[in-house]
Parts: C-alpha cells; structure tokens; sequence
C-alpha cells in the first residue's frame, strides 16, 4: 500500500501532521491494504483526507488509475462537496480512466460524531476484461447475455455513468478542468474578454475547483491575471459585487 503506515499519512508537501489528522482517517488508512487485497486484484481502495483537497488522497492500494499518496481530490467529489452533497453515497456507478479503462466505482463519504464529512473511501474495479467479454459473446455467439443468464449482467451493475478523472497532481486537475470549461466556449483563452473570464471562473466554481487551496494561483496563472482578480472575479460570479 503507497502510505507511510504506524508514524502517519502524511503525503510529501503536505501541511497536515500526523497527529492533525482526524481519528476516523487515521483509522480507516490502517485497513486500506487489506480491504484491497480482499477485494481481489482488479480494486483499487483510496482514502481523501477532506480538510486537505490538494493533496488528499493519504492512502491508497491498487494500481487502478495509477495514483499515488498526495494526489489531489477528483473532480466529482470536487462537485459533492461543492454542492454538499456529502450525506448520501454513490454506490457502483460507470467511469473511465484517461486511458480507456472501464471501471465500476463507489465513492462512500466518512462522518465524525457531529455528522460532518471527515473522509472519503472510493473503490473502483476495472471491468475491461468483464465488458470485452460480453462482447465477445454477443459478437461470436451472436446472443445477448440476457438471452443467456436471464439478465443482462454487465448493465445492471451500474446505477448511473458518472464524468470523473483521477489525476495525480493539482496541476493537472486544474488544467483538465480549465481545457473543458475553455473548449465548450468555443474560444481560446487569449481571446477572452472580462466577461468570458468572469464565465470561465464561475464554471470552475460550480466545479468545486476553488476549495482547493492555492487553485486561486494557479487559475490566475493559467489566465494570465492576479490572483486578486480571480477573488475579484469569484465574487462578480457567486453575485457578490
């Protein structure tokens, strides 16, 4: 498993001590690895450290989506907890990594004694092989699986196909999340007025991408402003100026 066990879950970088961490996480990190190794080798299990977005995921074991310890928040639990929609759980839904790879995830939050998201435990399984298989059997065979199992197997696993990317660094986060909002405008970021600017930064808000600290910088970075223009900007788009 890729944390540093029994003296922390501290990832590289990290401002976050050992001892700060919440009790549950410390907890939950400790039986990472063995609820991977029970889930079989196609699972991958990651842990979120919820009070450091940046860097949050302090322990994981798999090698699903290629992440390690101090990868950041995904962009779907960016948009739960942008939302708060951090109460319920997302149970077996579809997504796919950067390189194609079919996966059946689950995103389980962590709650402390006063009900407050701590945590997050996210499992996902790689299906490839289970979704090759059934259309082997339904292009050799000439068959759907219902015909052959009374139910369509593969199908009926998911509640839902959900956009979510696993990146290992801020960095990329940020620059995936700016990548789209620039390219549903139709524009490039050299051409944008203030308002296309004012737009870009709201979208990026709706997407949570703001609870991470330092993402102010980076934005401005990537926009070619200061980083008070990008707060100035949140504010003209949450309606606050």
């Amino acid at each position: 498993m890729m944390y540093k066990s029994d003296r922390g879950l501290e990832s590289k970088g990290s401002e976050h001590s050992p001892n700060s961490r919440d009790p549950i996480i410390v907890a939950v990190a400790r039986i990472v690895d063995d609820l991977q190794k029970a889930l079989g080798p196609n699972a991958e299990v990651a842990l979120h450290d919820l009070e450091n977005l940046h860097d949050g995921v302090v322990a994981i074991s798999g090698n699903i989506t290629g992440r390690r310890v101090g990868a950041p928040a995904t962009n779907l639990l960016l948009r739960l907890l942008k939302s708060g929609n951090t109460n319920g759980n997302l149970i077996n839904y579809r997504t796919l990594t950067s390189n194609g790879r079919n996966l059946r995830s689950s995103t389980i939050f962590l709650h402390n004694g006063r009900r407050q998201a701590v945590g997050c435990l996210c499992f996902n399984f790689d299906i490839t092989h289970t979704i090759a298989l059934k259309e082997l059997l339904e292009n050799e065979l000439g068959v759907q699986p219902r015909n052959l199992w009374n139910e369509n197997i593969v199908e009926e696993l998911f509640e839902r196909s959900i956009d979510e990317t696993f990146e290992q660094n801020i960095e990329d986060t940020l620059q995936k999340a700016i990548d789209d909002a620039v390219s549903s405008s139709g524009q490039s970021v050299e051409t944008f007025s203030k308002g296309d600017r004012v737009t870009l930064v709201k979208v990026l808000d709706d997407k949570g991408i703001f609870l991470i600290k330092k993402s102010a910088s980076i934005v401005a970075g990537k926009l070619g402003v200061s980083r008070a223009t990008i707060y100035n900007y949140i504010n003209q788009a949450r309606g606050r100026m």
